[in-house]
């Protein structure tokens, strides 16, 4: 099902004028990380409880503007973390996390490619 996401989004991402499609692929790593990382300490912080209300529940939920690259760029986050809890080791800043994400998938479930 992911690899199926990551192919519809790089197929959308394509009709998108280039320079509209790299903005997006950079502010999803950038806020969805940030996003992440403040979630993940907001849950040491606060307890698990707190932290699914805050983070996780209203995940799937549209919001418009910039607050959706928050939700997306975590999301994919989280799969990372399920599938290969190493990928945040030696991090590239310089690649989107369709990138990471594939990267891992491909790696981790070589037999569904």
């Amino acid at each position: 099902m992911a690899l199926k996401y990551l192919e519809s989004h790089r197929q959308r991402l394509a009709e998108m004028p280039r320079n509209a499609a790299e903005a997006e692929i950079r502010c999803e790593l950038a806020e969805g990380t940030a996003y992440y990382v403040e979630s993940k300490v907001y849950g040491m912080q606060a307890g698990d409880g707190a932290y699914k209300e805050r983070y996780l529940e209203g995940l799937g939920r549209f919001e418009g503007g910039r607050g959706k690259y928050y939700r997306t760029g975590m999301a994919k986050c989280l799969i990372l973390d399920q599938i290969a809890p190493e990928w945040k080791d030696g991090f590239d800043f310089a690649r989107g996390m369709d990138a990471v994400l594939e990267e891992f998938l491909r790696t981790e479930y070589a037999f569904l490619t």
